[in-house]
Formats: structure tokens, C-alpha cells, sequence
């Protein structure tokens, strides 16, 4: 009786396999599918969070950072620190973009130093952007520098810098302490245009040159090898992952990282798998 309502175990095996002679086959494949279709998606989101899959836009509070890149003799405020941050943020890159800017309170001078800076290291060139940031002054570019703004960026600006980082470009932008209000707020737009959360949070103001010691640097591919750092009065920086701490912990630089867009099509079985490459991570 029993048999006939539940049937021998070979007929209730057939009730779960394509009519194939019995072999049991398409269940078999079916599970390579759904194995072979795993795999894909892991190794697609790996490779979404992989690092060489993401920009980086750098923010500091302070441009006075710059005066550390100076090693010539009789410079104070030199810090191999400095020199090696600026290198790693640069990294395999051959070719800075640096804005021009001309504030008459400081800072006239710190595109000259961004570029003089990288223009002395073996195979890199600088060279400098006098008005309009666009395709045609990005074009080639690594690196896009920008100390103490002079004016607000143009929505067709932050569009060709959005262009330039989805296209793996990297962004570094300078502010300073609260004497430079407009500055910073100029930076503080492009960074919410660009939809990054980095900003400039206030200043902290501590006067002088100060350096910090490897207690305030954090681990990050840019801070590689940087054992000190020196920045003197700027602002927090707010958002974003904190690379270098003031000596009153609080952040001085900041990076965050931007997805870069596009996607990865697999051929899986017959068909195809169109994983695209817009996950943050």
C-alpha cells in the first residue's frame, strides 16, 4: 500500500529530473550555473572594493603644509613627512595639474610651491592652470591641486573635475583657518558637487608650526612611510578618513574615496551577467 502512494525510490527520483535516459544531468548542471554565477559575484564585488577600482580626493585644513615640501637650506619648517605624504598621494602618477591662485594674504604662492615641489621629482611634470578648470586643462593629468581657491568653481568645473576622478583621476584640495572664509567655502561646494562628505569643519587655529609624530598618522597607502608631520594654524577637517591628526587629535587631512563607474560583463553559460561598478565600499 505504501509503495503505491509514495512510489519506488527510482520513480521518485525521476519526479525531479528532466527526461534525460535517467542520468540526472540538468540538476547537475544547473548547480555549476548557480556555482559558476556565485563565484562571478564574488569576485566582481572584490574587485568593486579593490583600491585600484576607487579615486581618492584628499582634503587639508591647512595649506601651510606646503612650506614643508621645501628642502632647501635654512628652511625651518622642512619635514620629510610632508615630502613623502605628497609623494604617495601623487603615487605612480607622472603629471600635476595645479589651479593658479593669487590670495594677497598668505597664499599667492603656494601654487608655485605645489609645482616647483613635484616638477623636482624624476619623471614628473607640473604644470599650471590660469583660469578655466576643464577637459582640456585635466587632460593627461594624475593629480589636480588646488591651494586656497580664489573663486567659486563653476557647475561645468566640478563637472570636468566629477569626469576626471571617475576616470581614476585624484583630487587634492588645500584650505586653511577662518581668516580665508570664502576660500574654504568655495572648496567645501566643489566637494559636495563632486559627492564627496569631506569638509572643512572650523577652524583650530593654534598658531605657529607644529609637527606631529606617528601617533597622529594613520595607517593609509598615503601615509606609507610618513613618520611625522608639520602643518601650522588651519582648519578641522570633517568626514572622510582622518590620515593626519593635530596635536589636538582632531583631523588635519582627509581622504575620502569615490567608486569609479562603469562594469564588468561575464559570458556565464549561454548568457550574460552585466555587474555594474557602482557600489561603494
Amino acid at each position: 500500500m505504501y509503495a503505491g502512494m509514495i512510489g519506488t525510490a527510482s520513480q521518485r527520483r525521476s519526479r525531479f529530473q528532466e527526461p534525460d535516459g535517467g542520468t540526472g544531468t540538468p540538476l547537475r548542471e544547473e548547480s555549476k550555473v548557480i556555482k559558476s554565477f556565485r563565484a562571478v559575484l564574488a569576485l566582481a564585488l572584490v574587485w568593486a572594493c579593490s583600491p585600484s577600482s576607487q579615486a581618492a580626493v584628499y582634503l587639508s585644513g591647512d595649506g601651510n603644509i606646503l612650506d614643508a615640501l621645501d628642502g632647501s637650506a635654512g628652511n625651518p619648517y622642512y619635514d620629510a613627512g610632508n615630502v613623502q605624504f605628497f609623494r604617495n598621494v601623487l603615487g605612480a602618477g607622472s603629471h600635476v595639474a595645479v589651479l593658479q591662485n593669487t590670495s594677497p594674504l598668505c597664499c599667492e604662492s603656494f601654487d608655485e610651491q605645489v609645482s616647483a615641489f613635484y616638477d623636482s621629482l624624476p619623471g614628473v611634470t607640473a604644470t599650471t592652470i590660469v583660469g578655466t578648470v576643464d577637459a582640456a586643462a585635466l587632460a593627461g593629468a594624475n593629480l589636480f591641486v588646488s591651494a586656497i581657491p580664489d573663486d567659486a568653481f563653476s557647475s561645468a568645473e566640478t563637472a570636468a573635475l566629477r569626469s576626471f576622478v571617475q576616470a581614476g583621476g585624484t583630487v587634492f584640495f588645500l584650505g586653511e583657518n577662518e581668516g580665508f572664509p570664502a576660500n574654504n567655502a568655495y572648496i567645501n561646494d566643489a566637494m559636495a558637487a563632486l559627492g564627496v562628505d569631506l569638509r572643512i569643519a572650523g577652524s583650530d587655529d593654534t598658531g605657529g608650526y607644529l609637527s606631529v609624530g606617528p601617533a597622529n598618522i594613520l595607517a593609509d597607502p598615503a601615509t606609507a612611510g610618513v613618520t611625522s608631520f608639520t602643518y601650522a594654524a588651519g582648519s578641522v577637517v570633517a568626514g572622510g578618513k582622518p590620515l593626519v591628526l593635530n596635536q589636538a587629535g582632531n583631523p588635519e587631512v582627509a581622504v575620502s574615496s569615490v567608486p569609479l563607474p562603469g562594469a564588468l560583463i561575464f559570458a556565464l553559460s549561454g548568457g550574460m551577467v552585466l555587474l555594474p561598478r557602482s557600489r561603494k565600499c
